[in-house]
């Protein structure tokens, strides 16, 4: 159907022009990616050749699979704008055609087992396959998942990069690596090297279960009370050797004293990451509560007294 300049198109045949139907139309005009030129004596929509070309615009981004928010950017946008929008989406669209690949092997191999098995229930070969996913596999360390900003939990649940859980992760990974170069140093007892060992290992608990929404009978780690009646033992065994003190510590002269003492800074914000994650095993948080007073103990038994104590308004005229 053509037409000229003049708004001479009903909401009808503009549809039919863009071969889709007057309801699509309604829509993108309710979200704000379209409107009529005019509307007659009578009140109804009156489109005009400009508007007929926007619509075509916003199908073919459609079927390029931008969003609506994205395309009202990319309309918006210069060329420029509009080609960092486009590779964006295409960076998008490679990472979920490798996840539909993962998924494809997943359930090649599921269907495998099917067909493999006589008189096993499904419960048993789900059962199966979770064993296998709980065993560590790094072959590719490069996989160019999260190079649209969004990476995976432990279910295969795709997120933002700066969504909260994933947040609360790297501040745990981050302790976890600060303690790894403490213990790399060897400034440690032995007896303490035993507890920040257990510990490193706890943190990668920590980080299952942070990174995998709670299911009944999957197998992943999960923080209990246990963790936290640990903690709790090894700190009050700890400062039960140590005078007591009536003021805040500044800083250690020891170096394995300060560098307890940044592992106990940066549990504090793995804690406060925790507290923000909803839904989060609420074991983790008592747990980090307690590592921090543990990770204070232990500077101050490693200091042997050389700590310098806060004394309020010291410079004070």
């Amino acid at each position: 159907m053509e037409h000229d300049d003049a708004c001479e198109m009903t909401i009808g045949d503009i549809a039919d022009a863009a071969g889709v139907t007057a309801r699509t139309v309604r829509h993108y005009e309710s979200v704000g990616l379209l409107g009529p030129a005019d509307r007659s004596v009578g009140g109804h929509r009156r489109y005009a050749r400009d508007d007929l070309e926007r619509l075509r615009r916003v199908i073919a981004l459609r079927r390029c699979g931008f969003g609506l928010d994205a395309i009202r950017r990319l309309l918006a946008s210069s060329q420029e704008g509009a080609l960092a929008l486009a590779k964006r989406q295409l960076e998008r669209s490679e990472v979920e055609l490798e996840v539909a690949r993962r998924l494809r092997s997943r359930m090649s191999r599921f269907v495998g087992l099917l067909e493999g098995t006589s008189g096993e229930s499904i419960d048993q070969l789900i059962a199966e396959m979770e064993e296998d996913e709980m065993s560590v596999s790094l072959n590719s360390i490069s996989t160019r998942l999260g190079d649209a900003g969004e990476t995976d939990l432990a279910d295969g649940t795709r997120v933002a990069k700066s969504h909260a859980v994933i947040d609360a992760v790297g501040v745990i990974e981050e302790l976890g690596s600060h303690l790894g170069l403490l213990l790399a140093e060897g400034d440690v007892s032995d007896p303490q090297r035993e507890l920040l060992q257990r510990v490193a290992n706890d943190l990668f608990d920590i980080g299952s279960d942070l990174s995998s929404p709670p299911t009944d009978g999957d197998g992943r780690p999960r923080v209990g009370a246990e963790y936290v009646e640990w903690l709790e033992s090894a700190c009050g065994e700890a400062n039960a050797a140590l005078d007591p003190i009536d003021s805040f510590v500044v800083w250690f002269e020891a170096p394995g004293a300060s560098r307890l003492n940044v592992c106990r800074a940066i549990c504090r914000r793995a804690e406060r990451a925790t507290f923000a994650v909803e839904g989060a095993n609420p074991q983790i948080g008592r747990y980090l509560n307690r590592l921090s007073d543990l990770f204070f103990v232990l500077a101050r038994a490693s200091g042997a007294g050389r700590e310098h104590l806060w004394e309020p308004g010291r410079s004070a005229a």
